[in-house]
């Protein structure tokens, strides 16, 4: 193909197209509206859109979000792409974040040219503010997203724990043998839980807030060698406490001796699950271990069939999750965007990603 109509055609595409500066409450229905065409709001169905923006959007204090919006040639709203602020450290020096959510192009511009044109302007705009940029695409961005430059990339696993074995044994055997056979392997499992507590030194229950506890759980985690969004308690109760139309669960394990907190979940749970949306905890290897038995010990107590959580922790919780019993079952992609010498300056840290980094 002739190199100057390449470049004619691909001059006509950029000139189709003008990606701007959102204001938050003056672009707030269309931006929403925009959301319904392009499918995004179906996986909101749990809760009302408008009060979701407004949550994340807006109320987040950690700082205001950007909204940048996708122009045709005439005018005409094609595509979004907000970007929250998130309170990052990194090495034990505070910087400024971003998260990408909400990338959206309405179906009949859904071709490659708009939709990188969108996220590589809503990353250079928020660069300007923001000390680094992350994302964790769904499965219909994350070409998109692979296509522009990063510094770091990696799978954020999805672990499962079973607690309940009859639901997953009934696929595999007949009625008759599945409930003598899921009879022993809970049993089987109770055994090993029971085993592993023996000689706990904590104690696990579930509350209804995040107290002064969180803060000083926070204050206590070694940052030297981590990459890690803040998890303090006002970040909490706004992450948790305040989403509109959402409830959480939080389980929490305290030393027996002092009452102590020395790890917390943020849970969702289901008819048939429960889902560890954050975590965060101090201690040995065996200590993270036994509280992720605790929790899944609860959670049977409540009648779910398995527990699941996505997280990337570092080789201390990698190991942990295997002793208590969870298994890899998926995994999707994490991305960080960052000037040169905080890339040199992360480069060696470990990324410490859970479900509350995004905003689902």
């Amino acid at each position: 193909m002739d190199p100057a109509r390449v470049n004619s055609a691909a001059a006509a595409a950029r000139a189709s197209y003008d990606v701007i500066a959102g204001e938050l409450n003056a672009d707030r229905d269309r931006a929403v509206a925009l959301w319904r065409e392009g499918g995004l709001e179906l996986a909101q169905a749990a809760e009302s859109s408008r009060e979701r923006y407004d949550w994340f959007y807006i109320r987040n204090p950690q700082g205001r979000a950007q909204l940048n919006l996708l122009l045709a040639s005439d005018k005409t709203l094609v595509g979004s792409l907000g970007v929250g602020c998130r309170e990052f450290v990194i090495g034990a020096s505070p910087q400024r974040a971003g998260v990408l959510v909400d990338f959206v192009v309405a179906p009949r511009h859904r071709t490659a040219f708009p939709a990188l044109m969108l996220q590589r302007a809503g990353r250079v705009r928020a660069l300007q503010s923001m000390d680094l940029v992350y994302g964790l695409p769904g499965a219909n961005a994350a070409g998109v997203c692979k296509r522009l430059e990063t510094q770091v990339a990696f799978e954020l696993p999805q672990l499962v724990r079973v607690v309940r074995y009859r639901p997953y044994v009934a696929r595999l055997l007949p009625g008759l043998l599945a409930v003598p056979a899921a009879f022993a392997l809970d049993t089987i499992d109770r055994i090993r839980a029971r085993a592993q507590l023996l000689f706990n030194q904590n104690y696990g229950e579930w509350v209804t807030g995040f107290d002064e506890t969180f803060d000083a759980l926070w204050a206590a985690v070694e940052k030297r060698k981590l990459c890690i969004g803040a998890r303090d308690r006002r970040f909490l109760q706004w992450r948790y406490g305040e989403r509109p139309a959402r409830r959480y669960e939080i389980f929490v394990v305290r030393r027996k001796r002092d009452r102590s907190l020395r790890m917390y979940f943020v849970c969702e749970q289901t008819d048939t699950r429960i889902g560890i949306h954050d975590c965060l905890g101090i201690g040995s290897e065996g200590e993270l271990a036994r509280g992720l038995v605790m929790l899944s010990v609860a959670a049977r107590k409540l009648g779910a069939g398995s527990v699941d959580i996505s997280i990337n922790g570092g080789k201390p919780w990698n190991r942990a999750l295997r002793r208590a019993g969870f298994k890899v079952r998926s995994g999707r992609p994490f991305f960080a965007v960052m000037g040169e010498s905080l890339s040199v300056r992360a480069a060696g840290h470990e990324w410490y990603i859970t479900r509350a980094d995004e905003d689902t």
